[in-house]
């Protein structure tokens, strides 16, 4: 049971768990998407999502739940450095848009539920190492190419090879 609401249903199916490339073989419906969403001096802004799906064009879809939190920056980079993967970016410094697939600690955020759904931005100011459980996997890179995806899914139609062969001609 997460301390996230449930995800509202589907209709129709048309809608699977998103699966970035970095969390293959790993459980994603059991993360937290956490965006940082702010940084304002040396406190952090994250935006806290039930894990996002994709619908049948590839677009990506959060459910409604999501939170807001804030995190003192120097811890935030401190707890990273020591639970990111791929471990090659555990040094690498915050910045907005950085996305996060986590597991949270429903023991602690449950109870501040109410506080969390004001989206007071910086406010609650929580501790990771209170909240997170390791890893945490940096999914930015991932995230920024779904984005891509669903923005070009949204404003470009699907060409068929005739259509595609009259803007780009192709090799055969």
């Amino acid at each position: 049971m997460s301390w996230l609401p449930p995800s509202p249903r589907i209709d129709g199916g048309r809608l699977r768990l998103w699966e970035p490339p970095l969390l293959s073989g790993v459980a994603s419906a059991e993360h937290s998407y956490v965006l940082i969403d702010e940084i304002v001096g040396s406190s952090v802004g994250l935006a806290v999502s039930p894990w996002p799906q994709v619908d049948d064009k590839g677009r990506v879809r959060f459910p409604a739940g999501r939170v807001m939190l804030g995190a003192n920056a120097n811890a935030l980079s401190a707890f990273l450095h020591s639970h990111r993967l791929p471990r090659e970016h555990r040094d690498r410094e915050l910045r907005i848009g950085d996305a996060f697939a986590v597991r949270a600690r429903d023991e602690i955020l449950e109870p501040l539920r109410e506080q969390l759904e004001d989206e007071r931005r910086l406010h609650p100011f929580l501790d990771p190492a209170a909240w997170m459980r390791p890893p945490v996997y940096d999914i930015t890179a991932d995230a920024r190419e779904a984005a891509k995806r669903s923005f070009y899914a949204a404003v470009a139609p699907v060409l068929e090879t005739d259509e595609a062969r009259t803007v780009l001609p192709l090799e055969e």
